[in-house]
C-alpha cells in the first residue's frame, strides 16, 4: 500500500539520485582525464595533446561551412601541430591555433552565449601566459566542452523541428 501511494515520489527520488551519480562519475572522469593530460605534458609526451587538438579540429570541421573546411583544416596540419607541441611551451603559433579554435566556437555558438563567450575567451587567453603543462590541457578541455554545448543545442533544435 505504501509503495502504491508513494511510487511517484520514490521514482522521482531514484531518478534524481541516478542523475547525481551520473554527474559525479562524469566529473571524476573529466578530472582524471585532465590529470592524465597534465602528467603527459609534464613528462613531455605530447601525443595525447596532439590527439585532442586533432579531435577538436575534426569536431569543428563537421560544423564549419563546407566552403571553409579546406582552409580551416589546413591550419591543423599534423606537422605544424607537432612542431608547435615539440617546443613544450607557449608559442605565437600555438596561441594562434587556440585563438582560431575559440573564435570558431564563438562564431558557431548560439547568440545567447555571446557575452559569456567573450568573457571566456579573455579568461582563456590569460591562461596562455604561463603554467603550460597545466593550462594547455585545461584550455583544450574547455574548448571541447564548448563544442559539446554547440552539439547539444543543435540536437535540441533538430528535435524541436522534428516535433
Amino acid at each position: 500500500e505504501y509503495i502504491k501511494e508513494n511510487s511517484h515520489d520514490t521514482i522521482e527520488k531514484m531518478t534524481k539520485s541516478y542523475e547525481i551519480i551520473n554527474n559525479e562519475v562524469a566529473a571524476t572522469m573529466k578530472k582524471a582525464y585532465f590529470n592524465m593530460l597534465c602528467e603527459e605534458v609534464e613528462s613531455q609526451n605530447m601525443l595525447p595533446i596532439f590527439d585532442l587538438i586533432k579531435d577538436i579540429n575534426n569536431r569543428l570541421l563537421i560544423l564549419v561551412p563546407q566552403k571553409n573546411q579546406k582552409s580551416f583544416d589546413s591550419k591543423f596540419d599534423n606537422n605544424k601541430i607537432i612542431d608547435m607541441l615539440t617546443i613544450g611551451d607557449w608559442s605565437e603559433e600555438l596561441i594562434s591555433i587556440i585563438n582560431l579554435m575559440i573564435d570558431t566556437v564563438f562564431v558557431l555558438g548560439a547568440p545567447c552565449d555571446d557575452k559569456e563567450m567573450k568573457e571566456w575567451k579573455n579568461y582563456i587567453m590569460s591562461l596562455t601566459k604561463d603554467n603550460f603543462s597545466n593550462n594547455l590541457p585545461l584550455i583544450l578541455i574547455q574548448i571541447q566542452e564548448k563544442i559539446d554545448r554547440i552539439y547539444y543545442l543543435l540536437k535540441e533544435l533538430s528535435e524541436k523541428k522534428s516535433n
